[in-house]
Protein backbone atom coordinates (compact mmCIF):
# COMPACT_ATOMS: atom_id res chain seq x y z
CA UNK A 1 0.00 0.00 0.00
CA UNK A 2 1.28 3.57 -0.68
CA UNK A 3 1.94 5.83 2.59
CA UNK A 4 3.43 9.24 2.76
CA UNK A 5 1.84 10.78 -0.19
CA UNK A 6 -0.34 13.61 0.91
CA UNK A 7 -3.22 13.15 -1.72
CA UNK A 8 -4.04 9.90 -1.48
CA UNK A 9 -5.00 9.36 2.38
CA UNK A 10 -7.80 11.96 1.75
CA UNK A 11 -8.90 10.41 -0.97
CA UNK A 12 -9.63 7.31 0.48
CA UNK A 13 -10.77 8.90 3.66
CA UNK A 14 -13.22 10.77 0.97
CA UNK A 15 -14.29 7.59 -0.64
CA UNK A 16 -15.14 5.39 2.35
CA UNK A 17 -15.91 7.76 5.25
CA UNK A 18 -16.58 11.04 3.75
CA UNK A 19 -14.00 12.60 5.81
CA UNK A 20 -12.06 15.52 3.92
CA UNK A 21 -8.75 14.59 5.39
CA UNK A 22 -7.02 11.47 6.55
CA UNK A 23 -3.65 10.52 7.24
CA UNK A 24 -1.38 7.26 6.52
CA UNK A 25 -3.33 5.79 9.31
CA UNK A 26 -6.76 6.36 8.77
CA UNK A 27 -6.38 5.16 5.47
CA UNK A 28 -4.79 2.25 6.57
CA UNK A 29 -7.85 1.41 9.26
CA UNK A 30 -10.27 2.12 6.35
CA UNK A 31 -8.95 -0.08 4.20
CA UNK A 32 -8.38 -3.12 5.84
CA UNK A 33 -11.27 -4.68 5.68
CA UNK A 34 -10.99 -4.73 2.15
CA UNK A 35 -7.46 -6.56 2.52
CA UNK A 36 -6.38 -8.17 0.34
CA UNK A 37 -8.11 -5.95 -2.39
CA UNK A 38 -6.62 -2.53 -0.84
CA UNK A 39 -5.12 -1.54 -3.63
CA UNK A 40 -7.65 -2.35 -6.11
CA UNK A 41 -9.91 0.17 -4.07
CA UNK A 42 -7.24 3.03 -4.64
CA UNK A 43 -6.98 2.01 -8.14
CA UNK A 44 -10.73 2.32 -8.70
CA UNK A 45 -10.86 5.16 -6.69
CA UNK A 46 -8.53 7.53 -8.88
CA UNK A 47 -10.05 5.94 -11.97
CA UNK A 48 -13.60 7.15 -11.01
CA UNK A 49 -11.77 10.78 -10.04
CA UNK A 50 -12.91 10.60 -6.36
CA UNK A 51 -11.55 13.41 -4.58
CA UNK A 52 -12.69 15.50 -1.35
CA UNK A 53 -14.25 18.83 -1.65
CA UNK A 54 -11.70 21.69 -2.19
CA UNK A 55 -12.78 23.91 0.70
CA UNK A 56 -14.48 27.51 -0.13
CA UNK A 57 -14.22 28.85 -2.77
CA UNK A 58 -14.06 32.88 -3.44
CA UNK A 59 -15.74 34.64 -6.35
CA UNK A 60 -12.85 36.81 -7.53
CA UNK A 61 -15.18 38.91 -9.73
CA UNK A 62 -16.45 40.85 -6.00
CA UNK A 63 -13.09 42.22 -5.03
Amino acid sequence: MVVGDSGIPSIIGWLLAREERANDDRMLALLEPHRPHRYRVLRLAMAAGVHPPRGRRTDIRRH
